[in-house]
């Protein structure tokens, strides 16, 4: 595509702009009508999104619906399939495609895109608005400009995104303190803790893991051995009702997780810490 303002009508969207740019980058700026949809699609390449204006819904199979509104970065691995729904002032974007052998280079020192995710980046966006600057000069230095634009736009993205994994989401804090109110329940499921945080279970085992270092099944038996310990040294209650009321099946499986995590059964435990 010539490269210019001129708008091309897609149906319910305009394409703005299109350039292939460098190895395995292209930039796409489009406008997309008030309430407008895109059907069950799929990209082929991983995809950074910025949002300049307006707002969308993305849908996909596997979790609830993902709210987007300007200023937003939306971070999509390449062939996950999803919908589009704007909202009714419609939206004004700059896309970012990042080709296989790019994005390969770029997880070397990136887990951005490892997952869809938002990231709440002021510096992606104000890069972003540099480079839509030089998308209008078009001059003999403008390819060298954009591309490297747009890989400070990554660079940006991906450290704003390593600061907000140190801060574990909201619904994910809401996971953990759950796992801490019930541990001893008997029976505490993946799909009932996904249900309080709002996402598909495998999202949450993956994120849970990221955050504590554990699967929501490990932390929750680490939380239960920890409370048995305590009581072993501290009450004189028989083995097989700490066990009961710390959550595990029966006293064998109480056992055998115990000795995995202190190297000796709890009776030997009791014995050498008792006071």
């Amino acid at each position: 595509m010539e490269r210019g303002y001129a708008p091309v009508p897609v149906r319910e969207h305009e394409l703005l702009q299109e350039l292939q740019v460098g190895s395995g980058l292209r930039v796409t700026e489009a406008r997309h009508r008030p309430s407008s949809r895109i059907e069950r699609h799929a990209h082929r390449r991983a995809t950074l999104t910025i949002l300049i204006e307006g707002s969308f819904d993305e849908s996909y199979s596997w979790r609830r619906d993902m709210a987007c509104e300007a200023p937003t970065v939306h971070v999509r691995p390449p062939g996950e399939p999803h919908r589009d729904r704007f909202g009714t002032r419609g939206a004004h974007n700059l896309v970012l495609e990042i080709g296989t052998a790019r994005l390969e280079s770029v997880r070397r020192y990136s887990c951005l895109f490892d997952e869809v995710r938002h990231v709440q980046s002021a510096e992606t966006h104000s890069v972003a608005r540099r480079l839509r600057r030089e998308l209008l000069i078009d001059d003999d230095a403008s390819d060298l400009a954009i591309e490297g634009l747009s890989m400070e736009m990554l660079a940006t993205a991906s450290r704003s995104h390593q600061r907000d994994a140190r801060r574990p989401a909201p619904w994910l804090v809401r996971v953990h303190d759950l796992l801490h109110d019930r541990f001893r329940e008997p029976r505490l499921a993946l799909d009932e803790l996904a249900t309080v945080a709002g996402v598909h279970p495998v999202h949450l085992a993956r994120s849970f893991r990221a955050a504590y270092r554990a699967s929501p099944g490990e932390y929750l038996r680490q939380l239960r051995v920890d409370w048995a310990a305590d009581a072993l040294t501290t009450t004189e209650r028989p083995l097989a009702e700490i066990a009961s009321e710390a959550g595990f099946a029966d006293q064998s499986h109480f056992t055998r997780v115990f000795r995995a995590a202190y190297g000796m059964p709890p009776g030997a435990w009791r014995r050498a810490h008792k006071s």
